[in-house]
């Protein structure tokens, strides 16, 4: 099977971020037998030093000729500009925290707010898609909170229309005290919580605050011609790899519909944050410190092993 990846750098960190991604979809390639083509451009500060601009035509072309882009971090200058022309209707922004990094009495969950770019038909229309069809690939539940005013009524034909071609994903209206509410005290229970842009700006700005690892953190912008999968850098600029491999698995997983090679490359990251491997700022005592190069090199090792315990036919051998 061929893939074509685009891996846009923009920055110091940026760069290293995209260093590990590509090292890790090398790996999980190699260990189920696929080509992957992986180009190299720029965005942002990269971009306006080479080109005088943040993002020059030639990378949206090369882009839309891509099955997936990777940019090395989320928030970088070009990047919303990069989505516009990509049509990108919503943006993810993933929240949750495994199980395996979590205390003995603490429970893990998975959380996303998925935030609708704008609130006219189309905009409409292609945030509830994408968004559904995201949450789908995550086998996740949906919540949804509709915006007041004038677009509310077609935002819940636009939410019942989706429903319908979804039938597989739980789907629950709620308002917005409520949906704060749970994301203090229970963020399991929204899955992927959709909401408008104004909403999502509040949203967002409290999940960021109330999330205990924003290491994992990770950005998706949906529904265009290219999914772009962006790492979130955490407010303290800490080298961690993390963020950027569990957005290497999700692009594997719902860009490029490599479902066993996600699944491969999440067992991987779970062994390595189960044997206790932190970067330095995640880490608790019994913890073993270790440097993100490393942790790269401990995940692409487990990403061998595991490929060997799996056939190129989606079964395990045991």
């Amino acid at each position: 099977m061929q893939a074509r990846v685009m891996m846009l750098q923009s920055d110091e960190q940026g760069n290293r971020f995209c260093t590990y991604a590509e090292e890790v979809l090398h790996e999980v390639a190699g260990a189920f037998g696929h080509s992957l083509s992986i180009r190299l451009d720029k965005i942002g500060e990269a971009s306006a030093a080479a080109y005088g601009t943040s993002l020059t035509e030639e990378t949206v072309a090369a882009c839309r000729r891509c099955d997936a882009v990777f940019c090395g971090r989320s928030g970088c200058e070009g990047l919303d500009d990069l989505a516009d022309e990509l049509g990108a209707g919503v943006t993810v922004r993933y929240c949750g925290v495994p199980q395996a990094i979590c205390g003995r009495h603490e429970k893990g969950f998975f959380m996303a707010l998925a935030t609708a770019r704008a609130l006219d038909e189309e905009g409409v229309r292609c945030a509830a898609a994408a968004a559904f069809e995201w949450t789908a690939c995550q086998e996740a539940a949906l919540t949804h909170v509709p915006p007041s005013g004038k677009s509310a009524d077609g935002w819940r034909t636009e939410v019942g229309v989706q429903t319908l071609g979804h039938t597989s994903v739980p789907v629950r209206e709620t308002d917005a005290p409520d949906a704060m509410t749970k994301l203090i005290e229970t963020p399991s229970q929204l899955g992927v919580l959709l909401v408008s842009p104004y909403a999502g700006s509040i949203f967002s700005a409290a999940a960021v605050a109330l999330n205990t690892v924003p290491q994992l953190m990770y950005d998706v912008r949906l529904g265009g011609e290219a999914k772009v999968f962006a790492p979130v850098l955490p407010a303290d600029g800490e080298d961690c790899p993390l963020g950027a491999l569990l957005a290497v698995s999700d692009m594997l997983r719902c860009a490029l519909r490599w479902k066993r090679e996600a699944d491969c490359l999440n067992a991987a990251i779970i062994n390595i944050l189960e044997a206790g491997w932190r970067t330095e700022g995640m880490t608790v005592p019994g913890n073993n410190v270790t440097t993100a190069p490393e942790m790269v090199r401990l995940v692409c090792e487990q990403v061998a092993l595991v490929g060997r315990l799996m056939d190129h036919e989606g079964g395990v051998l045991l």
